[in-house]
């Protein structure tokens, strides 16, 4: 796999004025760019091979998105939707229907999808916020969501590693690094340079992004197996 050393040497061929630490930051920028997209590569499952849970405190609406409130061994940076299983759904008022497992309840409209072989139900009373760098996604109850520890699965997606230095690899597959992370970010700093960084930030858009989303959004044999875009 190409280290990041040699993929910032790479780069210093084609931007010889552009300092090593530059390009490093620019090619983390750009990896962050490619990498923020939902993908079944990076959907987080705890080692029992379910989806992590959040443990709720009654009266306690707002909560931040860390290792220690999702009980994962990594950071996340999305929360796609929560999930609440069968068992837990006439509590939330979820009732399976039979219009394509749509709950015909107004106060609480949701939809069944399947995931590893599991039924669960969206829950819908809640808002999400996207992590920052350097930070965590948080989430917003919009109803009391009552003390538990198992109703509440978050479908959620891995944050990459920073590459803060060259010591640092990149987060993304190494068939990806001269298809698309080191053109893409070449790509940036052209922009940068001749003053077209809209039409960079759209090539890395349109081309590098599908280009990732294609390699790492495959499942079984090939298959796209991710039940991230849920239809509302």
């Amino acid at each position: 796999m190409p280290s990041t050393v040699q993929n910032i040497n790479t780069m210093k061929i084609g931007a010889p004025g552009w300092t090593r630490v530059d390009l490093l930051n620019y090619l983390d920028l750009v990896e962050d760019m490619l990498y923020r997209q939902e993908l079944e590569q990076t959907t987080a499952y705890l080692t029992t091979g379910k989806l992590p849970q959040l443990t709720t405190t009654a009266g306690t609406y707002d909560y931040t998105l860390n290792q220690a409130t999702t009980g994962l061994s990594d950071d996340i940076w999305r929360v796609a939707a929560v999930l609440v299983e069968p068992q837990y759904s006439n509590e939330f008022l979820a009732a399976i229907s039979e219009d394509y497992g749509i709950s015909q309840n107004i106060r609480h409209p949701t939809h069944s999808i399947t995931l590893n072989g599991r039924i669960y139900f969206k829950f819908s009373q809640v808002s999400t916020t996207d992590s920052v760098r350097g930070g965590h996604p948080k989430l917003r109850f919009k109803m009391d969501p009552g003390a538990t520890t198992t109703d509440f699965n978050l479908l959620c997606y891995l944050k990459r590693t920073e590459m803060t230095a060259e010591t640092i690899e990149s987060s993304l597959p190494e068939e990806l690094h001269l298809s698309a992370l080191i053109p893409a970010a070449m790509k940036y700093v052209e922009g940068l340079q001749n003053g077209n960084i809209i039409e960079a930030l759209q090539m890395i858009e349109n081309i590098y992004k599908p280009m990732v989303r294609k390699h790492m959004d495959l499942g079984e044999q090939g298959i796209d197996n991710s039940i991230v875009r849920i239809e509302e």
